[in-house]
């Protein structure tokens, strides 16, 4: 019947007997019908939560089986709704992550939109250190997701996401325990076992790789390998090269205006190819002393 409180009451008692089949049909049913009913929205944030949990109790485990026996066009408009229901910032790209992560190819749809919120909500929320929510949710999470499954950016975009990266990863590393707190930062087992710090330099050393492969870097087989232990000769010969290839960034360009933006161009070019020479060193350093 086209009755809430009786078919809430008849999924509740599927539900207790454990019976999967019932409570997803009655659970896709009443979304489909009462979208403005308090009760199914509380239902529909358990299952989110369950969805993300590491570990689970026995209603979590059985939300989440009877979450995955639903159709999957189901699967993906409650997801989506209950990401855009959702007034909290954090939490809401938390949902559409969680979103991108069950269903790949909406990512076009919905990855550079999230990227676009993140780096807004950091803007905008004031934040006073690289160690924040939103930073976290874009460098660790978001960002390289988008990045393997072959997402287009704008070439600045990438250069932003790059510098974004870099600083949040130096700055973690780096700070007392007491500033990385209200960060939860996933580490492979070994690390966990082992040095979580090499794990960490193998992830920044990943996300630069995968953006110099996007951005068809001439060095971008310098991070293709984050765990080997050296630049060889003939890579630091290469690196010199296109160092010398660059103008010279001290000569004093005549003429239009759009010469002198070249020049700039140039420096900052060569000045990051430094800089990310002598982090991709360090990180490779430390990487050896956590192995």
């Amino acid at each position: 019947p086209d009755n809430f409180g009786i078919q809430y009451e008849a999924y509740c008692l599927a539900k207790d007997n454990s019976n999967i089949k019932e409570a997803s049909s009655y659970l896709e049913d009443m979304f489909r019908k009462f979208l403005t009913e308090h009760r199914l929205w509380e239902e529909v944030y358990k299952i989110a939560n369950a969805l993300r949990a590491d570990s689970l109790d026995a209603e979590g485990a059985f939300l989440r089986d009877m979450f995955s026996h639903l159709p999957t066009a189901s699967q993906h408009d409650i997801l989506l709704s209950v990401a855009e229901h959702c007034m909290d910032t954090a939490e809401h790209c938390r949902l559409m992550l969680l979103l991108l992560r069950k269903f790949p190819e909406k990512v076009v749809e919905h990855g550079v939109k999230l990227i676009d919120t993140l780096q807004m909500a950091e803007k905008h929320g004031h934040c006073q250190t690289p160690l924040n929510q939103f930073r976290k949710l874009l460098v660790c999470d978001v960002a390289p997701l988008v990045l393997k499954l072959g997402v287009d950016l704008p070439i600045k975009q990438m250069y932003r996401l790059i510098h974004k990266c870099i600083e949040f990863y130096t700055v973690y590393i780096h700070a007392p325990n007491k500033a990385k707190l209200d960060l939860s930062m996933k580490l492979s087992p070994e690390a966990e076992a082992g040095s979580p710090e090499a794990d960490l330099w193998r992830q920044l050393l990943s996300f630069v790789g995968l953006a110099s492969r996007r951005l068809h870097w001439e060095l971008a087989d310098l991070v293709s390998e984050p765990g080997s232990a050296g630049v060889s000769d003939s890579q630091w010969q290469r690196l010199h090269s296109l160092v010398l290839s660059r103008p010279n960034p001290g000569v004093d360009y005549p003429g239009t205006p759009r010469r002198h933006e070249e020049a700039l161009a140039s420096r900052q070019k060569q000045v990051f190819l430094l800089h990310y020479c002598c982090l991709f060193l360090h990180a490779r350093l430390q990487l050896r002393k956590g192995t």
